[in-house]
């Protein structure tokens, strides 16, 4: 045979070629196929067929291993039947099966999104005469979206039923998934086996792995507190069967063309005067300026790059890289290789899960209460991602001691962040809120003054055969936004940080005012930084405010700034404005400012085990005698 002849091979892709590994990503797949056969000296036109119609065509790259050159490379369609070729029908429910899936992931995210929406929503900022309205909407706006997921459910089965009826009458199987060719000329030197080396990828949902955990939490244990079961849930519909495969994890999503868009000028003009009937041209109008939101683009972005992936290339023979075992690598993106090999099918329903890792973390666990709403304590762990792995958000279920608890969402958290799992109700922590007292009494000769003196009493029982570390109990004192109304805060005996800069209706009492609380003589010198046992009581807590779920993953930091104006109650309970956490930490001498402006303060506590513990609000509104005041907001009523 002459150098300038050609020797065709026909290769088939999935009986010809074995998968070196397969890289999973969130929305895409690659694979590298390696392809071992004789050549004939010279020029060899080979054509692998079977290879996946999900392909992208750009991502393709052929390697040479052996004393090969590669000249050229074309993918193109494996040419069909025209029986098939020209079924109108067929390319119709493949048209209406892709819209029917896509309206589908939109019905997905938008019950998502509401969710979301209505997991936010904060209580204090909804008018208590439209929750009725707000919960109709929400139940209304869900039921729609469960109605049209069904329907297209039932399209969807019913559309895939009608495909395969007309690839049954065509004599089409799901090869027809395997539909593309990729044609490589080869050069040799020599008339020995070679390798051809084929990386792709398969884009779309159809191929994608997502996180999930197992979050095991051991009441019982002094120090690693948490057992974590990472796992990996894959599924692939490629028409590939994926059998005895190295898998890799990736958490990137790649991207083509990017780039950093710029900015243009962003101009404010005087609005040109229009001449109206009936006005004189004389008359000045004042100058009106027009400000454009809109930047003018001086660039754009880069096109996606075009070409092959391919190049000529003479390459000695490489030895193949060992498998590793999980791994988790870079500061941006997370790598994983599940250990051994596994084995996917292509079926789009079918998903598999791997256990990625399994690590023992840190946490702290931490109760909370608002009795004033509701008498129950609620406690989470804060957990401390000590191991190497990042944690991709996903969903996770709760065990504590063994028993299910709830299913939740894991946020995105590096290794050294932590995020919050709420573990539920805890009943061996009991609350009463006791009746409020009220007295009343006038002062002054001329301008009389009622004063309205408020004592709320709360009871803590902790039941436990252990101590309670952390309990924050969460209450409030009413803000006055009338001018003659004084609030006075008596017991816990908090100082506005800055009173300039809070309501200037709400005050303190002076030190003498200081009353019992926390079941034990009360102590009104401030929180000093170096009682150790407050201290701990800090460190060991992390805010837990009503109504707020958006700062779950926020760390908790320290700062060499003063700290928030904190008093001691009695030797396990010290009182704070609430947020009085924040303050602490860096670039919040705003948020410190504020405190106490709203109200809202709290108890931090160390329960013992078997014990019952008293706190005592005791607040004073003065009020005009003349003034017709309601104190609705004030009662202990259940709302």
């Amino acid at each position: 045979m002459t150098t300038d002849s050609f020797h065709t091979i026909q290769l088939e892709s999935t009986t010809s070629s074995t998968i070196r590994n397969v890289t999973l990503y969130p929305s895409r797949a690659e694979i590298t196929r390696v392809f071992k056969f004789g050549v004939n000296v010279g020029q060899n036109q080979v054509h692998i067929n079977g290879l996946p119609n999900a392909i992208d065509r750009q991502s393709l790259r052929v390697d040479g291993v052996g004393e090969i050159t590669i000249r050229d490379v074309i993918i193109s369609n494996i040419p069909t039947a025209s029986n098939t070729s020209d079924n109108s029908t067929l390319q119709t429910l493949l048209l209406e099966k892709e819209r029917t899936q896509k309206a589908l992931e939109r019905c997905k995210r938008s019950q998502s999104s509401l969710e979301n929406l209505f997991g936010t929503m904060n209580i204090q900022h909804v008018d208590v005469g439209n929750l009725s309205n707000i919960v109709q909407s929400y139940d209304k706006t869900a039921e729609e979206l469960d109605e049209k997921m069904i329907e297209l459910d039932g399209k969807m089965k019913e559309i895939e039923k009608k495909i395969q009826e007309e690839n049954q009458k065509a004599g089409v199987t799901s090869q027809r998934q395997l539909g593309m060719r990729v044609s490589v000329v080869v050069f040799a030197d020599t008339g020995d086996d070679i390798e051809l080396v084929l990386t792709y990828a398969c884009a779309g949902y159809q191929q994608t792995w997502k996180a999930g955990y197992d979050i095991r939490v051991d009441m019982t244990a002094s120090e690693k507190q948490v057992f974590l079961v990472y796992k990996a849930t894959v599924k692939q519909d490629t028409g590939e069967s994926w059998d005895n495969v190295p898998l890799t994890l990736d958490t990137t999503t790649p991207t083509y063309g990017a780039s950093l868009p710029s900015l243009g000028t962003w101009s404010i003009a005087e609005r040109a005067r229009q001449q109206t009937e009936g006005t004189s041209s004389d008359t000045k109008l004042p100058p009106s300026i027009i400000i454009d939101p809109r930047p003018h683009d001086d660039s754009q972005l880069d096109k996606p790059a075009g070409g092959g992936g391919f190049h000529t290339m003479a390459l000695k023979k490489k030895s193949r890289v060992a498998s590793t075992t999980v791994t988790s690598k870079g500061n941006v993106n997370a790598t994983f290789r599940v250990p051994g090999v596994v084995n996917i099918p292509s079926k789009n329903n079918d998903e598999r899960t791997f256990t990625i890792a399994e690590v023992k973390l840190d946490a702290a666990i931490i109760w909370a209460t608002v009795p004033k709403k509701e008498p129950r304590v609620m406690f989470k762990a804060r957990i401390t991602n000590t191991s190497e792995y990042t944690l991709l958000n996903g969903q996770g279920s709760v065990y504590v001691d063994g028993s299910f608890i709830s299913r939740i969402d894991v946020p995105l958290v590096s290794p050294m962040e932590s995020f919050d799992c709420p573990l539920g109700y805890d009943p061996t922590v009991r609350v009463t809120y006791h009746e409020i007292r009220k007295k009343e009494s006038t002062s002054g000769f001329y301008s009389k003054t009622k004063e309205h003196l408020f004592t709320q009493s709360m009871t803590i029982h902790n039941t436990k055969n252990v101590p309670i570390p952390a309990l924050k109990v969460i209450d409030q004192i009413p803000v006055s936004e009338v001018s003659g109304i004084e609030v006075r805060l008596i017991n816990p005996p908090l100082k506005l940080s800055d009173p300039t800069n809070a309501s200037k209706s709400l005050g303190t009492a002076d030190s003498s005012s200081g009353t019992v609380g926390g079941g034990g003589a009360g102590s009104t010198e401030p929180f000093q930084r170096d009682d150790e046992t407050i201290k701990s009581l800090t460190k060991s807590l992390n805010r837990f405010s009503v109504g707020n779920t958006a700062n779950l993953s926020r760390s908790y930091t320290t700062s060499t700034r003063p700290s928030a104006p904190k008093v001691k109650v009695s030797e396990d309970v010290f009182a704070q404005w609430d947020g009085a956490d924040e303050s602490e930490g860096v670039n919040s001498e705003t948020t410190a400012r504020s405190l106490g402006s709203d109200g809202k303060l709290n108890w931090v506590c160390r329960v013992p085990a078997q014990t019952k513990m008293d706190l005592v609000l005791q607040y004073e509104i003065r009020v005009p005698a003349k003034m017709d005041v309601s104190f609705e907001g004030v009662k202990n009523e259940r709302p």
